[in-house]
């Protein structure tokens, strides 16, 4: 009986664990800009678009995907002129979800 038990909970806590990080998911913009230069992270589902500003002005936008790991981000992009690309950085998010930690960058949501 108490082995059933056990195994119940085992199997259990493990289904939650899978469940919780596979619907981890962002959603919104979140930047980080200083004097109109900056980063601007789109997220929608696992999508995400990336804007890129220079004094003001558009300098480069990618699309692509992303997943959440255990601590980690990982950034994969694709495009008609441009190779693939993805990468894993560190990643942290406040408890209110009002900012995000990309590496070594902040980012605050804008939306």
């Amino acid at each position: 009986m108490m082995k059933r038990f056990l195994a119940i909970i085992l199997v259990t806590s493990m289904l939650v664990l899978t469940l919780a990080s596979c619907g981890a998911k962002l959603s919104g913009t979140y930047e980080a800009d200083a004097f109109g230069t900056g980063t601007k992270y789109t997220f929608n589902g696992d999508k995400v678009k990336i804007t890129v500003t220079v004094v003001g002005m558009v300098a480069a936008e990618l699309e692509g995907t992303y997943e959440l790991g255990d601590g980690t981000i990982t950034l994969t992009f694709s495009g008609e002129n441009a190779e693939q690309y993805s990468g894993t950085f560190e990643f942290s998010m406040d408890e209110e979800g009002e900012s995000i930690m990309i590496g070594l960058f902040e980012y605050k949501k804008a939306d």
